[in-house]
């Protein structure tokens, strides 16, 4: 449900070409769940300039809206949108994708971000940013994922990105056994710098390279089972269980926030200071927009 107010009564101030606007709306309503109130302007050619101004209110009684200011002497009306409905939850996630170098980290997030397998890709430096919305029980989430540097002299910096992560991918390499045997202090650093609730995915990745395998699905399901992981195994390459790694991860998280175990605004909370100390830190901070337009060179298979 909406309604618009219309504000004809505003003084045009020759002199200076600007236009001053005094505005006084008074009603009576007791908003029950949610209230957005925006200002917008319209001028001669009927254009609107939306969202000058934009309060959201909930549980509150309103009685009056008293607005002043200055705009563009093009402008011929002023009108206040309100509309009334539910609270629409807004979910973020924050996600780490942590393990050695070159188990196929980066790759990971450029297929579950841009669907397809990106090649040439460098050692990761500090970390790498990428963003996504899913859909989950009709909810949007933002995913806010972190892909971090693998080796050994990034993990002091790399450590600071885990402060807020719900979620993370804990990624070795099935050709790889060394990769394998460091999980054991991935999680452990996990579960100490981001939380004990921290929900992880093992993944076995570069699935593709079977006549490869130093590691068997068994034995990486039995690690899985006895700290609590879920456990699956990916190709970053063909893009097998890519996205329902995240999926899985983010829904068991959304059960969580349902259950009371994990307090969603404290996760929010968390994420913003996160972000704030990292983006300090970090070279590679993108968005969904830019990392798909962002042209990354080195990975013969999977490097970081």
């Amino acid at each position: 449900m909406y309604q618009y107010i219309n504000l004809e009564y505003f003084t045009l101030l020759i002199s200076t070409g600007d236009a001053r606007y005094n505005a006084s709306v008074d009603f009576q309503c007791f908003v029950k769940e949610y209230a957005k109130i925006e200002l917008r302007f319209i001028d001669l050619y009927g254009l609107r300039y939306a969202n000058v101004y934009k309060r959201t209110l909930n549980g509150t009684h309103l009685q009056s809206l008293k607005l002043s200011g200055v705009i563009d002497s093009n402008v011929r009306r002023v009108q206040i949108l309100i509309i009334f409905g539910p609270i629409e939850k807004k979910y973020l996630l924050k996600f780490l994708i942590i393990g050695c170098a070159s188990t196929g980290k980066t790759c990971i997030l450029h297929q579950f971000i841009e669907n397809k397998f990106k090649t040439n890709v460098t050692h990761t430096i500090g970390a790498e940013f990428g963003s996504k919305i899913i859909n989950i029980n009709q909810k949007n989430i933002k995913l806010q994922i972190w892909d971090t540097a693998g080796q050994e002299r990034f993990r002091s910096v790399t450590r600071s990105y885990y402060r807020g992560a719900s979620g993370a991918l804990l990624v070795y390499d099935i050709t790889n056994r060394e990769s394998y045997n460091t999980i054991a202090n991935w999680l452990s650093d996990a579960r100490q710098l981001a939380s004990s609730n921290i929900v992880i995915i093992l993944c076995g990745n570069k699935k593709d390279l079977e006549d490869q395998r130093q590691v068997t699905f068994i034995e990486a399901n039995q690690f899985a089972q006895d700290n609590d992981l879920i456990f699956v195994e990916t190709s970053a390459m063909t893009g097998e269980n890519i996205y329902e790694s995240f999926l899985q991860c983010a829904q068991i998280i959304l059960n969580k926030i349902d259950s009371g175990s994990i307090d969603r605004y404290k996760i929010n909370s968390s994420i913003q200071s996160a972000l704030s100390t990292a983006n300090n830190r970090s070279e590679n901070s993108l968005d969904d927009h830019q990392l798909r337009n962002k042209s990354i060179k080195g990975c013969a298979l999977c490097q970081t």
